[in-house]
């Protein structure tokens, strides 16, 4: 369980009486001791993280001093077992063979260029190959649409009276694909909204902690697990979190919780990138599907938490 601050003033006021402590400077000590002992000591509601490590995993992801980190050096065959990097690769070199890229009148990519993106197969969607679309817009392709919104946030494109281009940044990055993976996985869990793509209520949730979900899936993503699982591990350490929904007339708000999380962290997150195998499970009679997930060996090379 979390402490108050009544507990805390408890904790030290014994500690006071306990060493007959009377000057200001030695309670000063003592509280800046205590607080400091609490600050590092392992919770069992953040799985065995400290309250200044969790602080890190919020506030400053993937930072020097954080738990958990991305490996940057990760081997590029590796790295590209990732398809949503294959994909902005391939966005990258059409930009980069066309010095200069005119987008539709509404700012978009191509309709030729979604398709030839489209027709690379990394992300087939059996809606859009049913329907057989002539024409295909950039927000029809949602994975392509994440590349190009990732891209700019990076500052890897740069757009200019309508054309997209490179940066200079990116011409020295794109031949360094564990490099290239590390900055918009980066951007993707610092910079990027990841309510975007969804209707749920709340903006933060599955984005806010998403390095705690990185965690839990280090230490235990080994065997394949019900994603609820992770979802009822996530919420254990921000219950503040379920707050943001409403229960709706089919589903209380853990239920709705539990959803929007899974939709966000795996199924529109770390199996996009290829940091996490999804197996979907269809329950009977029922619409809903139960969604189990694992991590994968990229994940294992290019993910790093150390305690």
């Amino acid at each position: 369980m979390h402490k108050t601050s009544s507990d805390f003033h408890k904790i030290i006021q014994e500690e006071i009486e306990r060493t007959g402590a009377s000057s200001l400077e030695d309670i000063n000590r003592i509280a800046k001791r205590i607080m400091e002992q609490q600050n590092n000591a392992p919770l069992d509601d953040f799985d065995g993280l400290s309250p200044h490590q969790m602080y890190y995993v919020l506030h400053h992801l993937f930072a020097e001093g954080s738990v958990v980190r991305l490996n940057r050096d990760v081997a590029a065959d590796i790295a590209l077992q990732s398809l949503l990097l294959k994909l902005c690769i391939d966005l990258l070199n059409i930009i980069q063979d066309a010095g200069e890229l005119k987008l539709t009148a509404k700012g978009f990519l191509p309709a030729a260029t979604v398709r030839e993106l489209y027709d690379k197969r990394y992300f087939p969607d059996g809606y859009i190959d049913r329907h057989k679309k002539k024409l295909l817009k950039e927000t029809d392709f949602y994975q392509l649409w994440l590349v190009r919104l990732l891209c700019e946030l990076d500052k890897l494109t740069k757009k200019r009276k309508n054309k997209l281009s490179l940066t200079g940044k990116c011409k020295k990055v794109i031949k360094y694909p564990g490099i290239l993976l590390a900055d918009i996985f980066d951007t993707f869990c610092n910079r990027f909204n990841w309510a975007f793509f969804d209707a749920y209520e709340s903006e933060q949730a599955a984005l806010m902690g998403a390095g705690y979900s990185l965690y839990l899936l280090k230490k235990y993503g080994e065997k394949e697990r019900n994603a609820s699982w992770y979802a009822e591990k996530y919420s254990g350490a921000f219950p503040q979190v379920l707050n943001d929904f409403s229960p709706s007339p089919y589903r209380d708000v853990p239920v709705v919780f539990e959803r929007c999380y899974v939709l966000r962290t795996f199924e529109r997150g770390f199996n996009l990138f290829g940091l996490a195998e999804v197996r979907k499970e269809r329950l009977k009679e029922s619409p809903w599907e139960k969604l189990y997930v694992k991590k994968t060996r990229l994940f294992d090379e290019f993910v790093i938490v150390e305690k």
